[in-house]
């Protein structure tokens, strides 16, 4: 995330662009770790480049781990589909970290969660879609902020028209809970 937000805000004077060099690196660590836990930001997240936007979605998604308040699919949910998709890859008939055996009850669970996460977010912004005047990252950035009980927003939160505003505490109450509790 740190690398990204560097490489692609580097010269967005709306953004970094205007900050110097040691400005530029903080920013970038601290947008690279906002999403995640804290919802916090430092730069014009609107004024992002949409690669951006959709790298702070796919972070704000993932969220912290398990042991921690953020929300998000949680680091170790992600991980251990990463090191299936690996293993399978490299033709392994299991997963395998620091040699120990990932059980395949854990990737069922995982893989259940990031599956039902997605159906949530995808569909909240479905449906923020019919109901509201807004470009679909935008939507989609609000609903996984929601989902994932961010709290950073691109400013189109507070002009959502009612029934928006009743789907996005939906989207909060399922995120809090947790998909599976939810499901």
């Amino acid at each position: 995330g740190f690398v990204f937000f560097f490489l692609a805000e580097y010269n967005n004077l709306s953004t970094m662009g205007g900050l110097s060099f040691k400005n530029k690196v903080l920013a970038s660590l601290f947008q690279s770790v906002s999403p995640r836990t804290a919802g916090f930001n430092t730069i014009d997240l609107d004024s992002m480049k949409d690669a951006s936007k959709f790298m702070t979605i796919i972070l704000m998604f993932v969220g912290g781990s398990p042991a921690g308040t953020a929300g998000g699919i949680k680091t170790i949910a992600a991980g251990v589909l990463v090191l299936t998709a690996i293993s399978t890859i490299k033709g392994r008939d299991s997963t395998e970290v620091f040699e120990r055996r990932i059980t395949s009850k854990a990737i069922l669970r995982s893989l259940t969660v990031i599956m039902i996460a997605l159906a949530v977010v995808l569909g909240i912004t479905t449906i923020l879609s019919f109901t509201e005047d807004a470009q679909f990252i935008d939507l989609l950035f609000e609903a996984t902020s929601g989902f994932a009980t961010v709290g950073l927003t691109l400013g189109i939160t507070p002009n959502l028209s009612v029934i928006g505003k009743i789907i996005m505490i939906i989207d909060m109450f399922i995120g809090r809970l947790g998909p599976v509790t939810m499901a």
